[in-house]
């Protein structure tokens, strides 16, 4: 009976899974779309039944599963009272809705609640509390920002809830069978991306807690390594065998970036990743430990798996972007010509990608989500003239205008780091669409080498190999 550990990335919009061997291969994998997932705020229940859907998708009968490695959206939040998870993941797939869920909904990365006023308030009065350390940073969408604002505006939302963490802390907490706010665990990968963790010490800042108003015993505690097995009955409902040790969930990012290592066999020191996905990332692994490198609200040093630390920026701008501008090109194509003349979207995009003039003199600064650097909250389109106002030259613009603001994001003293190392590119947006291919090759000056395989659940399974060997 073949050994493997069974990775689980719970993503914004779908459930991903693998079985990975003890020498990374992948032996089996499913996934499931989340249904209403498109928003800021989803259900905990459609995120429970696409992850039983994928779960049962993978054969396990005649696999021994010798541990679960969960990974998935960083930054977002859910409250729930530990006591009676058990009563309400069973209503789920038994007995129908309970009348009142023993948790919340999912509040994303994707939320926009935290005004910059807000932060800046936030931030006010932790400088004023006073603190010997350099916390995490706040930002809109981080879950203790999104807590001290609830807490703020609908403290309702949060009555009679006794811990939170991540969707991932809360899965793993459902599959261990816990009842006791002390048994919640978060890692530090995603500590870090809730604001307010300090890297030195590996636990919250308390002025960062006391500026948010948030009780500390409410937070789960930051640890790593396994926290439970799975129960019986939580294993019956997901299709799981029991007895097998859940590990404290990781971030989906670091994840991916394990993976990539993995497939293209590139030493962590000399690559550069560039990833673009529905948003957009760079990040690189720093070698140096005394390297101190600015904080942006786009930019962050987090911790990295093996006490190493990555540099990432951190752009809301990405794949999301073009593909508003393709359906916006098929939008007018119908408006003019009629319904009946609607495109396969592949068709749309193909053709909006084939006309693109990459030598356009229009240019475009797409940031119509904004950024979490203060001063990109809309977008730009300039330059323009009688002749670069063409479907080529605007497709080409906002291909080039992604990328771009990626780059722009990445403070001057990070810029020397990334000179000489190779770039590895992922995200479907990048993979699928040469035309911002050629634009990182542009900015960057080098040939950029692919790397499709770069699944978070595959790169969760990795980090758990390692610590079981």
């Amino acid at each position: 009976m073949a050994d493997t550990v069974l990775g689980v990335d719970v993503g914004t919009t779908a459930i991903k899974c693998c079985l990975t061997d003890d020498s990374a291969n992948v032996v089996g994998k499913s996934s499931a779309a989340i249904a209403k997932a498109s928003g800021s705020v989803v259900a905990v229940r459609d995120v429970l039944v696409a992850l039983q859907t994928a779960l049962r998708e993978l054969v396990l009968d005649s696999i021994n599963v010798r541990a679960i490695a969960l990974c998935g959206q960083m930054h977002g939040i859910v409250w729930w009272s530990a006591e009676d998870v058990a009563t309400g993941l069973a209503s789920v797939f038994t007995s129908g809705d309970l009348e009142q869920m023993p948790w919340s909904n999912l509040v994303t990365w994707q939320d926009t609640r935290c005004s910059p006023i807000f932060l800046d308030s936030l931030n006010a009065r932790r400088q004023a509390i006073g603190s010997g350390s350099t916390p995490s940073p706040l930002a809109t969408g981080y879950g203790l920002a999104t807590y001290a604002y609830v807490l703020e505006h609908t403290p309702e939302m949060v009555q009679g809830f006794d811990t939170c963490g991540t969707i991932m802390d809360l899965v793993a907490f459902m599959l261990a069978g816990h009842t006791s706010p002390l048994q919640a665990a978060i890692g530090a990968t995603n500590a870090y991306s809730w604001g307010g963790f300090d890297t030195a010490t590996a636990t919250w800042d308390p002025a960062t807690l006391k500026a948010c108003s948030i009780p500390h015993g409410m937070l789960p505690a930051v640890r790593d390594g396994v926290n439970g097995v799975t129960s019986p009955a939580a294993a019956a409902h997901f299709g799981l065998p029991s007895g097998v040790p859940v590990f404290v969930p990781m971030g989906d990012h670091p994840c991916s970036i394990a993976a990539l290592l993995q497939s293209i066999a590139v030493d962590a020191a000399s690559a550069l990743f560039v990833n673009i996905g529905t948003s957009a990332q760079l990040a690189f692994v720093l070698t140096d430990d005394s390297m101190r490198l600015p904080t942006t609200g786009s930019f962050e040093v987090r911790p990295f798996f093996g006490s190493q630390r990555v540099a990432v920026v951190a752009a809301l701008t990405g794949g999301n972007v073009f593909a508003n501008f393709v359906a916006t090109c098929a939008s007018w194509t119908q408006s003019l010509l009629g319904s009946d003349s609607a495109l396969a979207m592949d068709d749309v995009y193909a053709r909006v990608i084939a006309a693109a003039k990459r030598d356009t003199t229009l240019t475009c600064r797409p940031t119509l989500l904004g950024e979490r650097t203060p001063g990109l909250e809309t977008g730009t389109l300039a330059n323009m003239t009688l002749s670069n106002w063409t479907l080529g030259d605007m497709s080409a613009a906002v291909a080039k205008g992604i990328v771009t603001n990626l780059f722009d994001l990445l403070p001057a003293a990070a810029r020397r780091e990334i000179e000489h190392r190779c770039a590895v590119g992922s995200g479907n947006a990048l993979v699928r669409n040469e035309l911002l291919q050629y634009f990182v090759e542009k900015t960057v000056g080098k040939p950029v080498l692919l790397a499709p395989a770069s699944d978070a659940s595959v790169g969760a399974a990795i980090v758990v190999w390692r610590q079981l060997q």
